[in-house]
């Protein structure tokens, strides 16, 4: 199956061209270069770090 990373925190927010929601992510045991965007959707379970970004912001 797919390999799971775990989310540390979340470190920017952009939309997309077409308007959507995309996360910057900072995974757990990684550095900041290796930081992705992600679409919204992809970030399941991921709710309570999307809220801390969002109260921090």
């Amino acid at each position: 199956g797919e390999e799971l990373y775990e989310v540390e925190r979340i470190v920017d927010k952009r939309k997309n061209k077409k308007g959507k929601t995309e996360y910057l992510v900072r995974w757990k045991g990684y550095d900041s270069e290796d930081d992705t965007w992600e679409p919204e959707q992809h970030l399941v379970n991921c709710e309570e770090y999307i809220h801390d970004f969002n109260r921090r912001h």
